[in-house]
């Protein structure tokens, strides 16, 4: 309740500063703005009367117009009609110089701007001259000063104020910790909690009562753990399932070795049979490995991508064109629809790795003479990619593991059809480098829909969604 009443006290009272000290500013500029602008006018009229613009060499003038900007610690540009700069008071530097600038040219055309450089503190006020007769501009008046001197004073003012605030502070920070000494032992208790954590015994959640923020702490660093215990228990998952998925070719043709070294009289059928299964096997292994290698390569998120606009529509008829003969073999159907051409910053391999893997899929899930679709279309920011096939689907429970490394829905259908369980994984980790999304629809028994959102302008820093 003290900590509550003493920020009621202190902020509003800071905040009134801020306030006091921003209007006190606005003013002060205000008044020199207005200051500026009059002396602009009062030259202007002077120099028209006296013709200066076509006879510059007038000294008192001339002087009269170099005090004005000494007073403002300023400088002042006057030019005539065709933007040629008749004085420069900053030693004549520009004189004789033509200024082509959109500030000079609008104020030819009679307008009086202001033109405010919050990087180094100046203004730039622009004033045309008038024929007192024809009223018609002659020329301008150029005037750019500092208003440095008001920052310093506001500056000034804004380290009493911060001052005044750390007072403050410090005293309110002295009644807290008066105040706030029997809210101590749950943190301490929660910080030795931790530190076994960090120790390694972290399967036990944390348990902090007497603290409502405390409390909140641990919930938060109870979650955390559960996702740290759920990657721990996948990492061995999957260490687990590469030394099988390894081990299994591997297995399969010791077997089939030591069958036809066991044959005492092979015929060459026999030989040939078994040297096509274990051709079959080390197919399979070299599938797996490569399939491993891809997802190191795509998990190097820092890794090179070889960024470059590409033509979505030629890749996927490319890769459509790779794989019919796949689908022609079961009489499945392969349908294009493209509804625009779209032109894409992305790296044209590994989007061809997912496009691969989901149509291939959906080609060895199907059912025979089934159908895939897949259909492009795009937006002023991403392009979609559908892939939508007539077979087995998805079960519900399943769809949030599919893009898990080595998970299959149906692990012998899989082993069928010459799957390892890593193809989504690597569309994932493809798409995710992508700063793109892929997802999942569709019900089991009615075929599966992944649909690919891909932002059609490669930025490294955009954040996924």
């Amino acid at each position: 309740m003290l900590i509550v009443l003493l920020l009621i006290c202190i902020i509003p009272l800071f905040l009134f500063s801020i306030r006091l000290l921003h209007a006190h500013k606005t003013s002060e500029q205000r008044g020199q703005h207005n200051a500026v602008v009059e002396l602009c006018r009062d030259l202007g009229t002077r120099i028209q009367r006296a013709a200066y613009l076509n006879a510059s060499s007038q000294p008192e003038l001339s002087g009269a117009i170099d005090m004005a900007a000494q007073i403002f610690e300023g400088r002042i540009f006057v030019i005539n009609a065709d933007l040629l700069i008749v004085k420069d008071t900053y030693g004549g530097r520009e004189e004789g110089k033509t200024i082509i600038s959109e500030e000079a040219v609008s104020a030819l055309y009679g307008k009086e701007n202001v033109y405010r450089n919050k990087g180094n503190r100046t203004v730039e006020i622009v004033c045309p001259i008038r024929d007192s007769q024809t009223e018609t501009v002659i020329g301008a008046i150029i005037f750019i000063y500092s208003e440095e001197a008001i920052e310093e004073q506001i500056e000034e003012l804004n380290r009493s104020a911060r001052l005044s605030a750390l007072v403050l502070i410090v005293i309110a920070i002295a009644l807290t910790l008066l105040y706030s000494a029997h809210l101590v032992y749950p943190f301490k208790k929660l910080a030795i909690d931790m530190q076994k954590s960090a120790d390694g015994y972290w399967e036990e959640n944390l348990k902090v009562k007497g603290c409502y923020e405390a409390e909140c702490i641990a919930e938060s660093i109870n979650s955390m753990m559960e996702d740290m215990r759920d990657t721990d228990k996948r990492r061995q998952e999957f260490v687990s399932n590469v030394s099988h998925e390894l081990k299994t070719p591997l297995a399969s043709m010791k077997v089939l070795a030591d069958s036809l070294l066991s044959e005492q009289n092979a015929t060459p059928e026999l030989y040939k049979e078994f040297l096509m299964d274990i051709n079959n096997e080390i197919d399979r292994e070299t599938k797996i490995i490569t399939d491993l290698l891809n997802l190191v390569k795509l998990d190097r998120r820092e890794g090179e991508m070889q960024i470059a606009q590409v033509s979505i529509n030629e890749l996927l008829e490319i890769v459509l064109h790779r794989l019919r003969p796949l689908a022609k073999q079961r009489d499945i159907e392969m349908i294009f629809e493209s509804y625009r051409s779209v032109l894409a910053e992305v790296d044209e391999v590994k989007m061809s790795l997912v496009f691969t893997n989901l149509v291939e899929n959906a080609i060895k899930y199907n059912k025979d003479e089934g159908q895939v679709r897949v259909s492009l279309d795009a937006d002023h920011r991403y392009f979609y990619v559908k892939i939508k096939d007539t077979g087995i689907g998805i079960p519900e429970d399943a769809k949030k593991f599919i893009f898990d490394r080595f998970y299959r829905v149906d692990k012998a259908r899989s082993r069928e059809t010459g799957g390892t369980g890593l193809g989504l994984a690597i569309a994932k980790s493809a798409v995710m480098m992508h700063k793109g999304s892929i997802k999942v629809f569709g019900k089991e028994g009615e075929g599966s829909v992944f649909v690919v959102r891909i932002p059609l302008s490669f930025l490294p820093d955009y954040p996924t969604t």
